[in-house]
């Protein structure tokens, strides 16, 4: 979407085209509408780093809105991380924190405790899985079965009858 954007802007690839002033501004509504609401970390990332490297073509309202998206991220931490149960997601989701708190200026202090929230929430998955009791193969209760030519007859006798 911000590649798009950007080709609509350059002015040599759409020199009087019709309508393009519109689409550009459906374009970055829709960007920011993105941007303000709520998406995943990697969608995030993605997004931000496009605006990064057009970072001299896009506006600064998209601009304000990537950084206010960033910084509701570090804010809304507990109840974003709560949200995802795989170590790796939250491993990778800990290496996007770094990059954007970069991006943006957040702070060490909250970066630290956003970092300190994804390694509970790591610790929480590992502490549950080891709570899970192991399903036992093979190690079942049997149950002493007699099971003698009269009580085969009676099971299969039904479907012999038809």
């Amino acid at each position: 979407m911000v590649e798009l954007l950007c080709e609509l802007l350059d002015p040599f690839n759409f020199e009087d085209a019709p309508f393009v002033e519109v689409m550009v501004g459906h374009l970055e509504a829709g960007l920011i509408d993105m941007l303000n609401g709520h998406m995943g970390m990697d969608d995030l990332k993605k997004i931000s780093d496009a605006i990064e490297e057009n970072s001299t073509s896009v506006s600064s309202h998209i601009m304000k809105a990537m950084e206010h998206a960033i910084v509701r991220e570090f804010e809304e931490i507990s109840d974003r991380v709560v949200e995802l149960d795989s170590e790796s997601t939250l491993n990778d989701y800990m290496g996007y924190l770094g990059a954007l708190a970069l991006r943006v200026g957040i702070p060490k202090s909250i970066v630290e405790r956003a970092e300190k929230a994804v390694k509970e929430r790591i610790e929480a998955i590992e502490e549950e899985a080891t709570i899970a009791e192991a399903p036992e193969v093979g190690r079942g209760k049997r149950e002493n079965e007699t099971f003698d030519d009269t009580a085969i007859q009676n099971l299969f006798a039904p479907l012999l009858s038809l």
